[in-house]
């Protein structure tokens, strides 16, 4: 939030990021909320990076489904597409003001408690919240990813009128030949590679999860239960071995003395430790 993010631009469209994010979505908001989606036929590219317009529906999804009552609440999420006047885009609650044309708006609309003036006056700023647990930094994050796509945000709402919030989002246009080498190298990047990965968790449930997505992609998985169990397969197989996946805490012996007994064997092993604890723990 106070650094310079990572940005890959690349041509997407909005819709079909959507789709994807349905069942995500559905688990960040309270089970009694419904998530309803209205999406416009009309799907237009936009220029963007589709990961931080994920993280901006995630934010603002989330509060709409904090915002609502249970069980009669309600977040409907929609697209549409339009053409933006510059009096329109005067109103954006970002620092620049994006020039006229065609956006691809993503609206969420909640029928919860609403806010008032002096909270909408604030909820873009550093730190604000509402919430009895929460740092005030997701609606920051929305206006920065706006802004660094050139878009605009509005947002609509009164004391238990509800919420409403848009996002504008300037359409590209691309080329047939653009629009394939785009879904190519999309198509390219989810296949993944090729070779033999040593999964390495003592949770039965993470070793099956991550051996089914591993495969999924494209990789043959051998998967151990414990550090031991690992230096043992690896002996045999150090040459077909392409990474090491590791668990950070197992019992006996832990990741990184697991993969310092690996690379007695194999010195340039590359390898992934990764833990379910937070960075203080």
């Amino acid at each position: 939030y106070s650094g310079r993010g990572t940005f890959s631009p690349e041509a997407f469209q909005m819709n079909p990021v959507l789709d994807q994010m349905r069942d995500l979505l559905r688990v960040v908001v309270p089970k009694e909320v419904p998530v309803h989606f209205e999406l416009t036929e009309e799907n237009p590219y936009i220029m963007g990076d589709a990961s931080q317009v994920q993280q901006v529906l995630v934010n603002i999804v989330q509060n709409a489904g904090e915002a609502v009552s249970v069980p009669s609440g309600r977040v409907t999420i929609r697209t549409r597409l339009i053409e933006a006047s510059e009096a329109t885009l005067k109103q954006s609650r970002t620092a620049s003001i994006p020039k006229p044309g065609r956006y691809v708006v993503l609206e969420v609309e909640d029928d919860g408690c609403g806010m008032n003036e002096e909270t909408q006056e604030k909820i873009f700023d550093p730190f604000f919240t509402t919430k009895f647990i929460g740092r005030g930094l997701g609606m920051s994050a929305v206006l920065g990813i706006l802004q660094a796509h050139h878009g605009a945000v509005f947002i609509r709402s009164a004391p238990g009128e509800g919420t409403l919030v848009q996002l504008y989002f300037p359409a590209t246009e691309i080329s047939v030949e653009e629009q394939k080498a785009s879904e190519t190298a999309r198509e390219e990047a989810v296949q993944g590679g090729r070779g033999v990965i040593l999964l390495v968790d003592d949770e039965a449930s993470v070793r099956t999860v991550c051996s089914l997505m591993l495969t999924r992609i494209g990789y043959e998985v051998i998967a151990a239960e414990e550090g031991e169990q690992a230096v043992s397969i690896f002996r045999e197989r150090a040459p077909d071995i392409r990474l090491a996946l590791l668990d950070l805490t197992m019992p006996k012996l832990n990741g990184v003395d697991t993969l310092k007994r690996l690379r007695e064997v194999k010195p340039d092993l590359p390898a992934v430790i990764a833990s379910g604890y937070s960075s203080q723990e």
